[in-house]
């Protein structure tokens, strides 16, 4: 103790040493990968497909088939709509939470985004809480329309617009 007290240099060498040796082991900054890979690995993945639409149709009924395998293999599943009533749709015994942009802004952290439709893809490639940006496209949509039609032009683009989504 003597030495400490009689030799500042000595002192704080120790002191700083101290300090940076915390700072490595204990500052969330250098340790809160652990903890991030640990809650990682006890959470569900999260997944959101933005539907135009609630409407059962061919499309719309693939993808509740696809939310419904999802959720058997115990993902969180979201249906986020431009407009609804609905807070909560149940398919084949499954509910899901359903999330109308027109009433709430999207706030969630997506493990991954699934645009369905050429005018849910902007809202999908905008949207920055998600890890993986998705575009299922189940038929040419650009035969929906005549040629000529302003939206057939509209899905047209969307298939060759320059981003990384799968």
């Amino acid at each position: 103790m003597k030495l400490l007290i009689n030799n500042e240099k000595l002192r704080k060498s120790i002191s700083e040493n101290a300090y940076y040796a915390c700072i490595k082991r204990y500052n969330t900054i250098y340790t809160g990968i652990n903890l991030t890979n640990y809650i990682n690995s006890i959470s569900s993945k999260h997944i959101g497909f933005l539907l135009p639409s609630l409407k059962v149709s061919g499309g719309i009924y693939v993808i509740m088939k696809h939310a419904s395998v999802l959720k058997d293999e115990k993902w969180d599943v979201d249906l986020i709509v431009p407009n609804s009533n609905i807070e909560l749709l149940e398919f084949q015994k499954h509910k899901f939470n359903v999330i109308c942009l027109a009433n709430q802004t999207l706030n969630f952290q997506y493990d991954i985004l699934v645009a369905t439709f050429y005018n849910t893809l902007y809202t999908n490639i905008n949207y920055y809480k998600t890890k993986n940006h998705l575009y299922l496209v189940q038929g040419y949509e650009t035969d929906f329309y005549k040629y000529g039609d302003y939206l057939r032009i509209k899905a047209e683009k969307t298939y060759s617009i320059p981003i990384n989504i799968k």
